[in-house]
């Protein structure tokens, strides 16, 4: 085996052992965060809403448990965003990362990225990656300041910008280039967005300055044990700025604060058609298919519009099929699923799920039990979900599937890189959601799954 080969093996070895661990670990936070916001919920149900009602239990006993939910929670997405940030690093050591252009509406994002911290959530969005790393920092070194004080700012140039408004030199890029670049932007739409994130934190020293951006390096030794952090997140932040024909900055005053500038490169997108109906919200959900008018689905993003409109369905959602092999998670799951209201199945895996599916009014119109869409776990023992899925698709073309209707499958995994998201909408899945999610991001998306899977099924009978 020649070195090379040797070194192509090696890196192999380490994405996989990356995917394990993230995989591994993103299960078990993804049932303590169910957990965490039921039992917030709960405690919030019992606690009265006006504050001179009469309550049957204990007030503070109330208070300080949701306090302790509330916690739980918040490490659970210190945890994730940890997580995130080592496999963000391994992709952009191998190559793999890729930044995809989108439409979006850059003020409407900066807006987000401040409701995000309020409710600990995360996108998948690089631009909103890099906000959220510099906000996070802007957070942690302002605590226990006298003054705490965030200021995001937002511009947009035609030239490519040299200096910061502050004055600051951009940092030089490193020499190598990556093909998984922005791709360069035509010269009429295109332009360079610039955001800052200012702070009145406790500043840096010009020694200090140099450390920041570098990996696993943060701007003192005592840096790690008195504020937290894992020195990941301004590395991560310069590569994403790079990858999207952007630098970073950073101008401090020890003592006075610190305002950390980036841009990136970016194509104005046309003015919205009010045809294409209301935009989609914005969910845990990664990646998504939504049905084009025959049965074959087409990938779409499921932050856009959806490129059609979607007629009104009269039957609810009320019946799911849960395969899910770890025991702990189809217990959260299904105690968190008939909360909200919806009839559960269990399996464990494909082929107890296909068993499910021939008993079902999608094969047994008259006798079958009814059963309305299917979140299916990726990773399984003796038939997996990209298998079973595939074997669905198989059965709907060879019309084995009677009732003639498109059945709907969401993939729940813990697996976060884009090309095993890929996999999962290549087997025909209609969309993929990712471990930890909250539940109402999973609900919403159900609903919206359901809803353009029962107008491919309408539109088939029409046609």
């Amino acid at each position: 085996m020649t070195a090379l080969a040797e070194a192509m093996a090696l890196k192999r070895q380490q994405e996989q052992i990356m995917d394990f661990v993230g995989h591994e670990i993103r299960n078990p936070l993804s049932a303590t965060s169910l957990c965490a916001n039921s039992i917030l919920t709960t405690l919030e149900d019992l606690m009265p809403t006006e504050p001179t009602a009469p309550v049957h239990v204990d007030r503070e006993t109330v208070q300080s448990q949701m306090e302790n939910a509330e916690i739980i929670a918040t490490c659970i997405q210190h945890q994730k965003r940890i997580i995130d940030d080592v496999l963000t690093l391994s992709k952009l050591d191998t190559g793999l990362l890729i930044v995809t252009p989108c439409e979006t509406k850059p003020v409407e994002l900066v807006g987000q990225s401040r409701r995000l911290f309020d409710a600990e959530l995360q996108q998948a969005d690089r631009l909103l990656q890099i906000l959220i790393n510099l906000v996070t920092n802007a957070i942690r070194f302002t605590k226990n300041r006298k003054k705490r004080v965030i200021t995001v700012t937002i511009s947009a140039s035609k030239e490519r910008p040299t200096h910061s408004p502050t004055g600051t030199t951009y940092l030089a890029q490193p020499n190598s280039e990556s093909g998984n670049s922005t791709p360069e932007p035509d010269d009429e739409n295109s332009f360079f967005l610039m955001l800052a994130v200012q702070d009145t934190g406790i500043g840096m020293k010009p020694h200090e300055l140099q450390r920041i951006f570098k990996l696993f390096q943060q701007s003192s030794h005592k840096t790690h044990m008195k504020y937290g952090g894992s020195g990941l997140g301004l590395f991560i932040s310069r590569e994403l700025a790079r990858l999207q024909g952007g630098q970073i900055c950073v101008a401090s005053t020890y003592g006075n604060g610190s305002t950390f500038e980036f841009y990136i490169r970016a194509n104005k997108c046309p003015a919205p058609d009010p045809s294409r109906g209301r935009e989609g919200s914005s969910s845990t959900v990664i990646s998504s298919r939504a049905a084009s008018t025959s049965l074959t689905p087409c990938r779409i993003d499921s932050t856009i519009p959806n490129p059609f409109e979607t007629p009104e369905i009269q039957v609810q959602l009320q019946y799911l099929l849960l395969v899910e092999d770890n025991l702990v998670n189809q217990k959260v799951m299904e105690k968190q699923l008939k909360k909200a209201g919806y009839f559960i199945k269990l399996a464990n895996h494909g082929g107890e799920a296909l068993e499910h599916l021939r008993k079902s009014t999608f094969c047994d119109v008259k006798n079958g039990q009814r059963l309305d869409i299917v979140l299916m776990d990726v990773e399984k023992p003796i038939m997996g979900g990209l298998e079973c899925t595939s074997k669905i698709r198989e059965m709907q073309e060879k019309e084995l599937v009677t009732s003639g209707k498109h059945v709907p499958i969401i993939a729940i995994t813990a697996n976060t890189r884009g090309e095993q998201q890929t996999q999962a909408l290549d087997a025909r899945m209609d969309s993929v959601v990712t471990k930890p999610f909250q539940m109402n991001g999973l609900l919403s998306e159900m609903e919206r799954v359901f809803r353009l899977s029962a107008a491919m099924s309408t539109e088939s009978y029409t046609s």
